[in-house]
């Protein structure tokens, strides 16, 4: 190597050194301009808060109406104990009991009970395959696929429940399935699009929907 290629390699390395700060300051400006205003971020933020909202109320949707499906003198398997822990009416009391509409379903507890768990059947038993599902077709199409086809399947329990049981019991269990992706998606929409020292705070937000 001769002197003009040291002394080339000795600029080329003084210009690296000078150019670094300042390639580092523009990335570092970049960002703080990105941070400021509302970004694709704040956007992803609002709408998983919203998936989550729409997820935890098709969850527990039928665990509210159920009480107006189903007959308040429904048969169940204790009969007459049903109601023997309640304490008797006061001696000389004028009570009149409002009148109670009847459901539209004869179910006992037991049933109620299984209606009500199916989805759970569905949900555990795919957790692990939900996270591997999410991790292989990505986050945003499966957060995406999670909740609009559990949207699908809650209102199409009307029409199972008049058909059969079974069938609203299927319907549950396909439901369980279908949601199991929903936080692995979430998680990893935050791994991949934003950044780690704000990931605690977005994703508490997100939960906290």
């Amino acid at each position: 190597m001769d002197i003009s290629d040291k002394s080339r390699t000795r600029m080329a390395d003084s210009v690296y050194c000078v150019e670094l700060p300042d390639e580092r300051h523009r990335h570092q400006t970049k960002e703080q301009n990105r941070n400021r205003g509302w970004t694709d971020r704040h956007t992803l933020v609002l709408m998983t808060c919203t998936g989550q909202c729409i997820a935890y109320m098709t969850r527990g949707c039928l665990s509210v109406a159920i009480v107006a499906m189903v007959s308040p003198h429904s048969s169940s398997t204790h009969g007459a104990e049903k109601h023997a822990d309640v304490c008797p009416m006061p001696t000389g009391a004028n009570y009149t009991r409002a009148s109670e509409k009847e459901g539209e379903f004869d179910w006992d507890e037991q049933l109620q009970g299984l209606v009500l768990g199916s989805y759970f059947y569905g949900y555990v038993s795919s957790c692990l395959f939900g996270g591997l599902v999410a991790d292989y077709f990505g986050g945003r199409l499966m957060y995406g696929v999670s909740n609009v086809g559990f949207a699908i399947l809650s209102l199409l329990s009307p029409i199972s429940a008049r058909t059969s049981v079974g069938l609203l019991i299927a319907n549950r269990v396909i439901s369980g399935l279908i949601q199991s992706p929903l936080y692995p998606s979430l998680n990893s929409l935050m791994a991949s699009r934003i950044p780690a020292h704000l990931r605690a705070k977005y994703n508490s937000i997100c939960l906290a929907a």
